[in-house]
């Protein structure tokens, strides 16, 4: 026992600060001890001798206080590194824009933002008068976490009405389900026509559309008076019709409870590559979400993190935040944290059964036709389609009868590519 007092005391009664760095980087840890602790600590615990701020951590993230068997109770002061913003000149701005339906968005944001508000949430470098986006439809203002006030600029395009002569006609026509209407209006009502209403020049004939299935005559604001011819296609026809887009079958999730959908991790067993997840990254795709106690100031409510490798290892991971926009039918918004909640894209849950243990999701609705069905774009937002299973390990007849969901929901399950789910390094963020 004399022998064992004699190594504890041997160090005169002094302190020495130690740090590690956590295995992500992100955050250190450091702490001040009697320094007869010093060697256990070093060589057991993989502390180092130094300082937090000596190796670039120096934003306080708080403390904590441990009680350890000998020592006794121990302050572990928490640190990160500050933004590296020093990167991009001071002042360094960047105008970006984004059209959705009949509108266009722009900002001006630090130009440090610019990448990433490209690559997640569809932003392209410009203004929306180089689009013609000109009539002001006013402005937001959002605070947002890191870059504070950001404004939001609305703009609508112009009504092009006075460049057309008087008197001029235009044959305006629209496919909906089996019947094609068509209607003849003074041309100067063309351009807004065909940009919201979703019309088309020519006729219902040049479509195929040639059985007269009668008149209705409606009045219009403005316009006045339009009669709309409607016709069908002659039988024997139909089975080579263009498919409506979305097809009136699709729906979203009913009585969807997101708590349960994110209560555990998802692996992706298929997917539509899209501009953000090619197929060169369909291996080992998971995905876990992070419901949050309250929202953020720009209305998020969901922590999305991400995960997928390519063939030879490479890992790629993205922590994004989503905003519930109608929880009952499982429809959320997605986008990079830091963005204003009007660049999010859809991110919808078509079907779910957490007893089945799967997931259909998709980007929104499928609005573009394909030769058997219809399909979401493959850009940022409005794109994707997946299918997501508890177990990580496939389940072929799962698989096929989630597949046969979506072909019910009218999608082409020909976009949806294989997810390697075999020899995984796995994603380390624990749950």
């Amino acid at each position: 026992m004399r022998c064992v007092a004699a190594s504890v005391f041997s160090v005169a009664a002094s302190d020495v600060t130690l740090f590690k760095i956590s295995d992500d980087g992100k955050q250190c840890g450091e702490s001040t001890l009697d320094s007869k602790y010093e060697s256990q600590a070093v060589s057991f615990a993989g502390l180092k001798e130094g300082t937090c701020a000596s190796q670039g951590y120096t934003v306080d993230e708080g403390t904590t206080v441990e009680q350890v068997p000998v020592i006794g109770s121990v302050t572990v002061h928490k640190y990160s590194k500050a933004a590296e913003i020093e990167t991009v000149a001071l002042g360094s701005d960047v105008t970006l824009y984004k059209i959705s339906g009949d509108e266009c968005g722009e900002s001006t944001l630090d130009a440090k933002y610019e990448s990433a508000a490209i690559s997640f949430a569809g932003l392209k470098e410009g203004t929306c008068a180089s689009q013609g986006y000109t009539v002001d439809e006013g402005t937001t203002v959002e605070q947002v976490p890191v870059i504070g006030s950001v404004t939001v600029h609305k703009y609508s395009k112009a009504a092009e009405i006075e460049t057309v002569a008087v008197g001029s006609d235009v044959t305006l026509y629209k496919i909906s389900g089996d019947e094609c209407g068509e209607s003849t209006l003074d041309a100067k009502y063309e351009s807004a026509a065909i940009s919201f209403a979703g019309l088309k020049k020519g006729t219902c004939a040049a479509e195929g559309y040639t059985v007269d299935d009668g008149t209705t005559n409606e009045k219009v604001p403005v316009i006045g008076s339009v009669t709309v011819h409607k016709f069908k296609k002659s039988v024997g026809l139909e089975a080579v019709a263009t498919p409506v887009c979305p097809p009136e079958q699709f729906t979203t999730a009913k009585d969807f409870d997101l708590k349960s959908y994110a209560a555990a991790r998802w692996y992706v067993q298929q997917q539509m590559p899209v501009q953000y997840l090619p197929e060169t990254q369909n291996y080992c795709v998971q995905a876990r979400y992070t419901l949050r106690e309250s929202r953020t100031l720009l209305g998020y409510d969901v922590d999305v993190h991400n995960y997928a490798e390519e063939k030879d290892g490479t890992v790629h991971s993205a922590t994004l935040c989503a905003k519930i926009v109608d929880a009952d039918s499982g429809k959320l918004e997605v986008a990079p944290c830091f963005l204003p909640s009007i660049f999010a894209g859809p991110y919808w849950v078509l079907d779910y059964s957490e007893q089945e243990g799967y997931a259909l999701i998709s980007g929104g609705a499928p609005t573009e036709a394909t030769e058997a069905a219809c399909k979401t774009g493959d850009g940022v937002n409005g794109a994707g389609l997946w299918i997501f299973t508890r177990k990580q390990q496939r389940d072929q007849d799962l698989l096929e009868k989630v597949r046969n969901i979506a072909v019910a929901k009218g999608f082409d399950v020909s976009v949806l590519k294989d997810v390697d789910q075999t020899n995984c390094k796995g994603d380390p963020v624990v749950v």
